[in-house]
């Protein structure tokens, strides 16, 4: 360090300049930095090592690169600083006030954010797994390129975000706002998104195998060709959204409303629908072989075509269901509601039939039916 500019170690001549290269800025002078770290400061990257700044002023400063791992910057002022490549790795940063703040490139792992004002920050990127971002504000943060995985986001509005592509593997975003978000191609496997809105949010191609969705609202959701395999949705509103090839192969739906919903070509092998709200859903050509489907309502359903083989569908409401040229071999439909039912084509051999209602029911022969 310059002595000259900076005698005693301590910063008493940055009033003018605002120059802090080379300084010294340890615990011991943390008050001279409050009262003199303003505007236009220059800091290089060896300093601030495990240091405490609390309710310190940094606004405006230029930290590129600079090392603050560990730090404790609860309450600071950051906005509009340049942190670009810095290491914030397990800093605490919260209540801290990072509008607008320039994080390109920067170390996040497991920084501490709760509380934190991030609107308008640059975040592209960044490092961010196991970082936990419950700030008040993360409004028109720019995410391009960061690694989201294990992040704490519950809680957040994300609304209209764009999340596509990103790593959100193991995310906590329960109770998130990802209305209309764009999440096409994320990965949000093993994701915890519990009570969280999707409502609209565009997820083709996104990874959601084994994420927990339950009670999560996904009414309209863009789900094509998404992997849900082993997701758990006990629960979740699902009505209207397009599922037209994807995997659920093993996912549990039990209780999901899944009415309207588009499961063209679905693989939903061995997924529990027990007590799923499938009226007017369209499941035509769909794999729902060994799926469960113990007390779930059909009414207006199409399954044209669909693979029910070993399904379980005990005293499930069929009524005026399509099951033309369906497979049904060895499906269990005891007790299930088939009033007007369309069976034109369906194999039924092995089926167990007993107690079903086939009132008005076309048969696979062609031949009508008025058995109750």
């Amino acid at each position: 360090m310059d002595k000259k500019r900076f005698p005693n170690g301590k910063i008493d001549v940055v009033k003018q300049k605002k120059d802090l290269s080379g300084a010294d800025l340890t615990r011991g002078w943390r008050e001279d930095l409050t009262d003199d770290a303003r505007y236009g400061m220059n800091l290089p990257p060896e300093f601030l090592i495990g240091d405490d700044l609390r309710r310190v002023d940094l606004s405006g400063a230029n930290m590129v690169g600079a090392n603050l791992k560990g730090n404790t910057l609860k309450e600071a002022n950051l906005e509009g600083a340049n942190l670009e490549g810095a290491n914030l790795e397990g800093a605490f940063l919260e209540e801290t006030n990072l509008r607008g703040v320039n994080l390109k490139g920067a170390n996040l792992k497991g920084a501490d954010f709760s509380g934190a004002d991030l609107s308008g920050a640059d975040l592209r990127w960044v490092d961010l797994s196991g970082a936990d971002l419950g700030g008040k504000y993360f409004s028109w943060a720019h995410l391009g390129g960061a690694n989201l995985s294990g992040v704490n986001l519950s809680g957040k509005n994300l609304s209209k975000a764009d999340l596509s592509r990103k790593n959100l593997s193991k995310a906590d975003l329960k109770g998130a706002d990802l209305s209309e978000a764009d999440l096409r191609g994320a990965d949000l496997s093993g994701a915890k998104l519990h009570r969280a809105n999707l409502n609209g949010a565009k997820l083709t191609g996104v990874d959601l195998s084994g994420a927990k969705l339950h009670r999560a609202d996904l009414s309209g959701a863009d789900l094509r060709r998404a992997d849900l395999s082993g997701a758990k949705l006990h629960r979740a509103i699902l009505k209207g959204a397009n599922l037209s090839e994807a995997d659920l192969e093993g996912a549990d739906l039990e209780g999901a409303n899944l009415e309207g919903a588009d499961l063209k070509e679905a693989d939903l092998r061995r997924a529990d629908l027990s007590g799923a709200d499938l009226r007017r859903a369209d499941l035509s050509g769909a794999d729902l072989k060994g799926a469960i489907f113990t007390g779930a309502i059909f009414t207006g359903a199409n399954l044209t075509g669909a693979n029910l083989s070993w399904a379980i569908l005990e005293g499930a409401d069929l009524t005026e269901m399509n099951l033309s040229c369906a497979r049904l071999f060895r499906a269990n439909l005891k007790g299930a509601i088939l009033i007007g039912a369309n069976l034109k084509g369906a194999w039924l051999f092995g089926a167990n039939t007993d107690g079903a209602n086939f009132f008005r029911v076309t048969m696979p022969d062609g031949s009508y039916m008025n058995m109750r």
